[in-house]
Parts: structure tokens; C-alpha cells; sequence
């Protein structure tokens, strides 16, 4: 098909559609303009968040010409409210897929609210989504305890956007640190759905927001951080197993950079290390993951593309939820998936001065979350 539009020798926008199956970021963007990352949008917010994980591992794979889509938008049909549908709106804006109405604007039985009317109109998201670098906004950040995460992007003009989404039910304040998007300083930020300006903001930005909701922030005349020191890095390998914990030999270049992993991380099977700190308190740390659990069967249900870990410092327990991390085909490829190594950042609590005992695992997996956690290659701490 794909030949046969190439061969017309006309403008036509080509749209693949397989629902993401067999990986389509890796070999789609040869035959068509954008194509599914992932199974149909459903009418429920959990959809939202269960696209997103799905997206996390394919967004270097969009640019001028070849986008990632992620379903027809529900603004409008009156599934979600107006803060869900403004996260909605942002998301699917800034990762630059196509922005296709699903909702009647007007028929002999609706017709679409004002409020979400308006989103649809924002005429600053429509410009991300627009925008001429062409460049997908990438996750960037998740507190999975606290219930929001960061996603941005660069934008021409030498500008950014950053979406802060609130992942909790209630409504509160969040902050952006700065540095979690490679910024320090910003001479000019403008606020989307709270409708603010700022300037000169130093460090971070503090904003209300909805239950669901996105705080939306288009950054200008910002300063970049400086250079973070480079982690320690602590193999999976040099971890010491219990239980049901298994460790695998990667095909070669996968798994890295160990070439390795351990499977099993449950709440019966762990990973152990001694690792010795010159100072107390809490440490970031680059968690490196393989997790190819994709939700397709699951996707009309509550299938969320994540899988849950802990871990544990001298028994202080920092629960994390990763996304996909697979960029090849879960049917053909070496792995199937299982082998591509995804990178966490996570804030992690419980260090003191001198040896610490560190516990990869899945407290409280039987308990609600997902029994088996992501498979573990390594972490790196900022020590």
C-alpha cells in the first residue's frame, strides 16, 4: 500500500493502524506518516496513563514526517472531566500525535460543551503539537508515591514544554524542579490552563492542579542546568539472589550494560547488595529495567503497561511503577523485548554513612500491585 501512494505521486498523509503490535515504531516510519502505538482509547481516565507507559520506549522514534499516534481524542464525548481532558489534550499535543476529533461537535443529539470546546481550540497546544523542530516530548520523571510525573520537549525557537501530570485523585499544588528537565533558570514561563505568566523563575515552579489534571508550561529564555556528576553503577550481576529470583544471560548487545538480568523480582524472590555511602539521606538513583509487559488483552480492562518494584535500603521501602522499556518486536525479536533496558530515575530514601543494605524486590506485591516486578540490570546512584 504504501508503494502504491508513493507511486500516485500525490500528497497523502498515510496512516498505519495494527495497534502497535510487532513494535511499528521500528519499522513504520519507513512506509507511512504516523501509525498506533497502542490499543484503542477506551472511556475511562485509566486509559490515559496505560497509553502513555506504552509510549515511554518509542518517542525517539517520532519526527517531521512520522508520528506516533495515539488514538482519536475523547474531548467532548463526556468520559472524562475537563482537567482529565486538558491532560488528554496535552499529552497527545506535545507528543506530537495526530489530532484527530472524536466527538460530535454537533448533531441532531449533542453537541460538545464550551469548556471542552475550548480546550480544542487552545491555540498554544495546538502550536506544540505544530510545532516546526517536530520534536516528541519524553518522560522524564515519575513519583510513583507521591502520584505525578514530567514529561517535555524541545520546541522551536529555543523553547521547551513541560507537562507535570497529577496522577492522584484530588486536587493540589505540585512543583517542577527545574532540574528534572535540564533547566536552572527560566526568564519567561507561561502557565496553559491555569492562565499565569512568570518570569525570572529560579529552581522550580509551584502550581495548583485538579484531580487528573496537567499543568502545562511553555518554557522561554531558560538557562540549562549544570552537568549532574556522573552515578555509580552497581551491576545486577554483583547482587546476591533469594528466592525465587533468576538471573539470565542476555543475547548479545541486550541487557545493557550488563549483558544480564535477574527475572523473578517478586515478593518472594529479591536481589541483595551491600553498598557503602560517605553521607546519609536520600539518594537519586537511575534504576536500569527491562519490562515488555504490554497490555493488549488486558487493555480493555486495567491493564496499565507497568510493572512494580521496590526497593530498600536498610528497610526504608521506596515502591516505584516503570513503564515499557521494549523497542523491538515482542514477536520476533531476540528477548522478544524482554532484553531492552529502560532507565528509572527515582528518588530513594534510608541511606546512612557507610555500608547499607540495599534490597531489589516487590514488597507489597501481593498486595494489590502486580506480583512480579521489571526485571533488574543494574542502578547507578548519585552518590
Amino acid at each position: 500500500m504504501s508503494s502504491a501512494i508513493l507511486a500516485t505521486n500525490r500528497s497523502i498523509v498515510f496512516q498505519i493502524c495494527e495497534w502497535g503490535v510487532d513494535f511499528p515504531s521500528a519499522w513504520a516510519p519507513a512506509l507511512g506518516n504516523s501509525w498506533r502505538v497502542t490499543n484503542d482509547i477506551i472511556p475511562a481516565y485509566r486509559t490515559i496513563p496505560r497509553i502513555l507507559n506504552q509510549v515511554v520506549p518509542q518517542t525517539s522514534f517520532a519526527g517531521p514526517g512520522h508520528w506516533l499516534d495515539l488514538d482519536m481524542l475523547e474531548v467532548g464525548n463526556n468520559i472524562f472531566t475537563i482537567p482529565e481532558e486538558q491532560t488528554h489534550f496535552s499529552l497527545w499535543a506535545i507528543l506530537k500525535s495526530p489530532l484527530v476529533i472524536g466527538a460530535a461537535l454537533k448533531d441532531s443529539t449533542t453537541s460538545i460543551s464550551t469548556e471542552s470546546l475550548d480546550i480544542l481550540l487552545n491555540e498554544d497546544v495546538i502550536g506544540y503539537n505544530q510545532d516546526s523542530l517536530g520534536v516528541a516530548a519524553s518522560f522524564r520523571r515519575r513519583w510513583t508515591e507521591e502520584g505525578y510525573e514530567v514529561w517535555a520537549g524541545n520546541l522551536s525557537g529555543s523553547r521547551m514544554v513541560v507537562a507535570v501530570a497529577n496522577l492522584q485523585d484530588t486536587a493540589r499544588s505540585l512543583t517542577l524542579n527545574l532540574t528534572d528537565v535540564g533547566v536552572q533558570t527560566v526568564g519567561s514561563l507561561k502557565d496553559i490552563w491555569n492562565g499565569v505568566t512568570a518570569s525570572d523563575v529560579d529552581t522550580a515552579y509551584t502550581a495548583p492542579v485538579e484531580a487528573h489534571g496537567t499543568i502545562l508550561l511553555e518554557l522561554s529564555n531558560f538557562t540549562e542546568a549544570a552537568a549532574v556528576p556522573t552515578p555509580t553503577f552497581y551491576s545486577s550481576a554483583s547482587f546476591t539472589l533469594t528466592g525465587d529470583a533468576v538471573r539470565t544471560t542476555c543475547s548479545t548487545g541486550l541487557c545493557t550494560p550488563v549483558g544480564s538480568k535477574i527475572g523473578n523480582i517478586s515478593p518472594t524472590g529479591s536481589a541483595s547488595l551491600s553498598i557503602t555511602a560517605a553521607s546519609a539521606g536520600s539518594k537519586l538513583v537511575d534504576l536500569y529495567f527491562c519490562n515488555n509487559d504490554i497490555a493488549i488483552s488486558t487493555s480493555w480492562g486495567y491493564g496499565t503497561n507497568t510493572r512494580n518494584m521496590t526497593i530498600a535500603v536498610n528497610d526504608v521501602v521506596t515502591r516505584i511503577e516503570v513503564p515499557l522499556s521494549g523497542k523491538s518486536s515482542e514477536l520476533f525479536s531476540p528477548g522478544l523485548g524482554w532484553q531492552d533496558t529502560g532507565i528509572f530515575k527515582a528518588s530513594i530514601g534510608g541511606w546512612q554513612e557507610g555500608t547499607n543494605s540495599v534490597v531489589v524486590g516487590n514488597q507489597g506485591g501481593a498486595a494489590g500491585y502486580q506480583s512480579y516486578g521489571a526485571d533488574f540490570v543494574g542502578m547507578g546512584i548519585y552518590f
